[in-house]
């Protein structure tokens, strides 16, 4: 099926699952209080919507629940997981589990599912069915974001080339400028 929104979005994740992870902290046993890092990202998380967002109330009701408050960090996303694993911070929020995070971390069971799209220049015709019509496009990606593993082993095999920036911002910027073809994002992120 192709038509105006395939043409401009690549729904290559349907159910990517958001996750908070834990790391290995004795801390965390008995404690009144967890502190948990975070990125912005609303409308699911972000330090200026009521209750931190809906994610970061579901997560504050979830421990209250078993009697433990929460305190939310709200930082960039690179530095909220490198504080998490030093042990800053006793928790995380909200991660896609991979490989090399599952490494230092324990994930809980996923909260939500969501998606990712490409966004692209309208300027430029983007309508394709396989993962072989990606082939040659330069596509952007954030630092320490994970994008599942379909768009992954594209990658790595070489069909396409990945462009890292540290921003989703930094990422559009690149998109109207023409340095990049492609950026997938999630498209509530993009509607706030």
């Amino acid at each position: 099926m192709k038509g105006q929104k395939r043409c401009r979005y690549f729904q290559y994740l349907q159910h990517l699952m958001i996750l908070i992870f834990v790391s290995f902290s004795p801390t965390l046993l008995g404690a009144n209080t967890i502190k948990i890092s975070t990125g912005h990202w609303p409308p699911y998380l972000s330090e200026d919507l009521p209750g931190g967002g809906f994610v970061s109330q579901i997560i504050r009701e979830s421990f209250e629940s078993e009697g433990v408050d929460v305190e939310f960090a709200f930082l960039p996303w690179s530095r909220a997981l490198a504080m998490t694993k030093s042990g800053k911070y006793q928790a995380s929020a909200i991660w896609s589990c991979t490989e090399s995070r599952s490494r230092d971390f324990l994930f809980s069971s996923p909260l939500l599912p969501y998606q990712y799209v490409f966004y692209h220049r309208a300027a430029e015709a983007f309508d394709w069915e396989a993962l072989v019509e990606l082939k040659g496009k330069k596509v952007g990606l954030t630092q320490d974001y994970s994008y599942g593993e379909t768009l992954s082993d594209v990658i790595e095999s070489g069909l396409v080339d990945a462009d890292i920036t540290t921003s989703d911002a930094a990422n559009f910027k690149k998109l109207l400028l023409g340095r990049i073809d492609l950026f997938p994002m999630d498209p509530l992120w993009v509607k706030r």
